[in-house]
């Protein structure tokens, strides 16, 4: 059994990772939800930048239902840049611990955290699941590299 220790974010996080840009509908990004199961995603802009996260609190929002009902406007009308957090993205390194990321998401009240390669390349997301999973049974994961013939993963028992 592998210790907490050796286990690093890169061991636990999804590297499914979807983006959208600022302009994109609201109906897609709920789409892109739906679909990928997942609960939020990085924007943006038209130089490539990351420039703030788009998540289901954020399109299920006051400001949301206000647009549909009160200004009557249409779904289709809706653009990611009218409900989207703008704060800069919270990342972690993959080389990080899973401690080191519960810290980040307490500190800052978030549920999901992105993660960047040694390159500074985002390559996926951690959650709040997904480390309360690690934290629940911590033996199940492998350090990334480690051989695992059951599975053909280095990283899942």
């Amino acid at each position: 059994m592998q210790t907490k220790s050796n286990v690093t974010v890169q061991a636990i996080m999804s590297s499914y990772l979807v983006d959208v840009h600022q302009d994109d509908a609201i109906s897609l990004v709920i789409n892109l939800f739906e679909q990928g199961k997942i609960s939020g995603a990085p924007v943006q802009n038209d130089a490539g930048d990351y420039i703030g996260v788009i998540s289901k609190t954020d399109v299920f929002s006051i400001k949301f239902v206000s647009a549909l009902k009160e200004q009557n406007r249409d779904i289709s009308s809706l653009r990611v840049r009218e409900f989207m957090s703008t704060h800069p993205l919270l990342t972690v390194s993959i080389n990080d611990s899973p401690s080191q990321a519960a810290e980040v998401m307490l500190e800052s009240h978030v549920h999901r955290l992105f993660v960047k390669d040694d390159h500074g390349k985002l390559v996926g997301v951690v959650s709040s699941l997904d480390l309360l999973k690690y934290f629940r049974n911590p033996g199940d994961f492998r350090p990334v590299g480690s051989e695992d013939k059951k599975s053909g993963f280095g990283f899942w028992k």
